[in-house]
């Protein structure tokens, strides 16, 4: 089951990584200095996505996409919004193409 999409940014496109219902995580260089962007599920559908957060240094971005069909693999670890063990600097793999 995919749990990639694919992300829209004022750059070029790339791939995103699914985290939750309405978290995705991808590379901030394609996302240049704008606040928001769009991602597609795999319904091909866009949908507007807000940035929450960038981390330059490590060229991430945390985007809010409201209402995406994303697959998420059920065997795969789920966070919640109350987990306790994800904290600023928690360990975080990205998976993704280079185009």
């Amino acid at each position: 089951r995919p749990s990639l999409c694919s992300v829209e940014g004022a750059r070029a496109p790339a791939t995103a990584t699914h985290l939750r219902d309405d978290l995705v995580v991808t590379v901030a260089h394609v996302m240049g200095q704008s606040r928001e962007g769009f991602v597609r599920g795999v319904d091909g559908v866009a949908h507007r996505a807000e940035i929450l957060g960038v981390d330059p240094g490590l060229d991430l971005c945390l985007l809010r996409v409201e209402g995406i069909n994303v697959p998420v693999d059920a065997s795969a670890p789920r966070w919640r919004d109350d987990d306790t063990s994800l904290s600023v600097g928690s360990l975080l793999a990205v998976l993704g193409t280079w185009s």
